[in-house]
């Protein structure tokens, strides 16, 4: 029996402890989770620039109409012609390149305008008005007309940008 507990004897081998387990590469679970958390910040962005760009657009609107009311209770077509003026501008820089919009003037910001909308409104119609009206005196101008064809503009606005970019 002596000569079973000397293990120096027996034919038995260390015991040999499998590598340890490492962080790389994962595991097939963690490929997974990683690809659906792309996926979900993925459809979050996008979420969140179409409801950004849903609100820019109702701000918009919302300006055209309070201009309009203005107008409506005080007719005054120079204050309404820089006041669309501005608003228009705004709406440019916001849709379009800052070096695309920001150095245009006169005649050519006029085409710019005129690409958003259905013919030549602004640089043979009513649209005129942007970049005479203000250095004159006194200026007639059909302001109905005008605010209809900035919201018809800015309502074509987001179809434009998503062209020309």
């Amino acid at each position: 029996m002596n000569s079973l507990q000397n293990g120096e004897q027996l034919a038995l081998r260390d015991l040999h402890l499998p590598d340890p387990i490492t962080w790389w590469p994962p595991a097939p679970g963690w490929w997974w989770l990683g690809l659906i958390l792309a996926i979900c910040i993925l459809c979050i962005a996008i979420v969140y620039r179409q409801r950004d760009r849903r609100r820019t657009r109702k701000a918009l609107q919302h300006a055209v109409l309070e201009l309009s009311e203005h107008y409506q209770r005080n007719p005054d077509p120079k204050v309404l012609v820089e006041s669309l003026s501005v608003l228009i501008r705004r709406a440019s820089l916001t849709y379009f390149p800052r070096e695309q919009v920001a150095a245009l003037t006169g005649e050519s910001w006029l085409t710019f305008l005129d690409q958003g909308a259905s013919g030549n409104e602004f640089s043979q119609g009513v649209g005129r008005a942007l970049i005479e009206a203000p250095y004159r005196p006194t200026c007639q101008i059909d302001g109905d007309a005008l605010i209809t064809l900035t919201r018809q503009w800015l309502k074509a606005l987001p179809a434009v940008a998503r062209q020309q970019k």
